[in-house]
């Protein structure tokens, strides 16, 4: 098994669609919505001796001031922990060589698991954090808050199997409560936009944006969206 800089596309695409994991931060589809971004996209992974594609996985290439960070976001961990390696070390010769000071790896892994009102539930995933400090990675914890990367830290994830409407509202925070109870004062409907609609929806994203003090995409990556 080694690393290879050199896989396609197709490769690519084939290997997204047999792994048994998966996210959409890693598919050809978030690729080329990066690239309408302006943003450089390209794929790596492992490979046999034989040529044949084990692992592969997409990264992105940002601008910095010297150099350039090599960016994997939703990154599916190699199977054995020996192909892992053979991955990371890999990875660190190639940013090496292309001019790269830093590489940022998100995990495709939960790290740790919180109630509805924020209290820690569950222990945190230490393995897959020993494995990267190994490898001279620094660990960094998730902020509270928005983020401008346009990759989540957070996921919310709620069973709602057998709650009745009213028995479900009662469950969330005093906050959500009281937005439900406005959405139902003011008549606000859910529906979906039309192409035309983008325009007005794009001036209402940037000044929440500007309100909630976030990162707003472009009219571009909407219409491309």
């Amino acid at each position: 098994m080694y690393f290879s800089d050199e896989v396609g596309t197709k490769e690519f695409i084939e290997y997204v669609e047999e792994a048994k994991k998966g996210n959409y931060l890693q598919t050809i589809e978030m690729a080329d919505l990066k690239r309408t971004r302006g943003q450089f996209v390209f794929f790596v992974g492992l490979k046999d001796y034989d040529g044949k594609i084990t692992y592969a996985t997409m990264v992105t290439r940002l601008k910095l001031r010297i150099g350039f960070e090599y960016n994997i976001s939703g990154f599916e961990i190699p199977s054995g922990e020996n192909n892992f390696k053979v991955f990371i070390l890999g990875m660190k010769k190639f940013m090496k060589e292309n001019n790269g000071i830093r590489m940022v790896i998100q995990p495709n892994i939960s790290y740790k698991t919180f109630d509805n009102l924020g209290n820690d539930i569950g222990e945190s995933n230490i393995k897959v954090t020993k494995f990267f400090l190994e490898e001279g990675f620094d660990h960094e914890y998730p902020r509270i808050g928005f983020n401008d990367n346009g990759n989540p830290f957070w996921i919310y994830v709620k069973n709602v199997e057998g709650f009745s409407y009213e028995k479900l509202t009662e469950t969330y925070n005093k906050t959500a409560i009281y937005s439900l109870k406005k959405t139902h004062q003011f008549g606000i409907k859910v529906r979906a936009l039309e192409y035309s609609d983008l325009s007005t929806f794009k001036k209402i994203t940037e000044a929440t944006s500007e309100r909630k003090k976030f990162h707003d995409k472009s009219l571009l990556y909407y219409r491309e969206l």
